[in-house]
């Protein structure tokens, strides 16, 4: 019985580390911004074009002016309801969207 037990408790580990390793495959590392870095912003506010499909897809870039937390960024040029998070922002490398 403690054999069996044993066995068990060693495939629920296994398959633990399995489901681990898979899942912080897809994972990535969030960047950490500092109070003054350029971000841009993903597009999820409304703006006056006709059509979402050929709007921008990014707005900026917008500097960061307060770290709120790890994933939340707060910037005093932005629209009162957009927020900055990490899922929402890509680092600026200082080139410029020419339309």
């Amino acid at each position: 019985m403690e054999a069996a037990t044993k066995e068990v408790c060693s495939a629920l580990t296994q398959a633990a580390d399995d489901m681990a390793h898979f899942y912080n495959t897809h994972c990535k590392e969030y960047t950490l911004y500092e109070v003054g870095d350029k971000v841009w912003l993903e597009h999820n506010i409304t703006t006056t074009y006709l059509m979402r499909k050929l709007d921008q897809k990014w707005l900026g870039p917008y500097v960061v002016d307060k770290v709120i937390s790890r994933n939340d960024y707060s910037s005093n040029c932005l629209h009162p309801l957009a927020e900055l998070t990490q899922s929402s922002e890509s680092p600026y490398y200082g080139t410029t969207i020419q339309i």
